[in-house]
């Protein structure tokens, strides 16, 4: 190899080296990621690295970060706004929960575990708002409840497919729900 191969070859390896480095720890050119330390394991989060103005719903929960740590308030922030994948873990290093925020509202699936890595719940959101099948299991892996919402809304025993004022839908009764559970355990 003459020795203008081989400037450009350390060149090249030198002036990458960086590259790969800033991908780790920026995951976006609008993100960062925090990582968190809490006393029963740790999370973590992307944040945006800039202000942003965003329109806020007040009717929905946003989830922020300040202060090392993920607050939440509905109808407002005061921080910086997560927005991109968030991961916890227990202190035994299981997976806790996992998900991703959009200008920090919920969006997609979110999945939890127990302690033992056993599933917990599987809930879908769009904008902050629970949409389509959620899901929880017991320590078990037995499925414990099982509903589809619209628009943050429960749809018990209605075709998921449809709007709340249409045809099939069903408001959600807690109490019904309660009262069905009470009557099987005795």
């Amino acid at each position: 190899m003459n020795s203008f191969g081989a400037i450009l070859l350390a060149f090249l390896v030198v002036g990458l080296a960086p590259v790969k480095a800033q991908k780790k720890i920026w995951k976006s050119e609008e993100t960062r990621e925090v990582v968190i330390n809490e006393e029963n394991g740790y999370s973590k989060v992307e944040i945006l690295k800039d202000e942003k103005e965003i329109r806020i719903d007040m009717s929905k929960l946003y989830h922020w970060f300040h202060g090392n740590k993920v607050l939440q308030t509905t109808g407002g922030y005061e921080g910086k706004l997560l927005h991109g994948q968030f991961v916890s873990f227990y202190s035994n290093k299981q997976l806790k929960e996992k998900g991703h925020f959009q200008y920090g509202l919920k969006n997609g699936q979110w999945t939890s575990w127990y302690n033992d890595g056993q599933l917990k719940a599987i809930n879908h959101w769009e904008d902050g708002e629970k949409e389509g099948l959620q899901e929880e299991f017991d320590e078990n892996g037995d499925l414990q409840y099982s509903m589809h919402y619209i628009d943050g809304i429960p749809n018990e025993g209605g075709d998921p497919k449809k709007k709340r004022s249409g045809e099939g839908f069903k408001p959600f009764e807690k109490i019904k729900l309660f009262k069905k559970k009470k009557e099987e355990g005795d």
